[in-house]
């Protein structure tokens, strides 16, 4: 299941969760009940935050009732990404360069606000 959201790397955007690290935001955000060793699920959620650049926590294992995602502590959710409806992160790419004429490199910078 994983996998397949691996291609919604903007999608999931809407979900950011503010964590001051991957364990911080596992701590927040992942149902006790369903941790038999918080370090080895830190390792592996680590480990996927760096290959892909976030981490996220499928609704049955969080608390907040809806996928709970982690992007890093810097990152602040852009305004347009909360409109998006079943947009990938490609086609809402698209949609906002065509519309606005923003350079790619601006808007990763504006989604990341690093």
């Amino acid at each position: 299941m994983r996998e397949e959201y691996r291609q919604h790397y903007g999608w999931l955007m809407r979900y950011h969760r503010p964590a001051e690290s991957v364990s911080d935001f596992l701590r927040k955000y992942y149902r006790r009940n369903r941790i038999r060793d918080f370090s080895a699920l830190v390792d592996s959620y680590e480990r996927e935050y760096e290959e892909f650049g976030y981490c996220f926590i499928a609704t049955p294992d969080n608390v907040v009732g809806e996928i709970a995602a982690w992007y890093g502590p810097n990152f602040v959710v852009h305004e347009e990404l909360c409109k998006m409806e079943g947009e990938t992160w490609r086609e809402y790419r698209e949609r906002l360069l065509d519309g606005h004429g923003i350079e790619l490199d601006r808007l990763y910078d504006v989604v990341n606000a690093k």
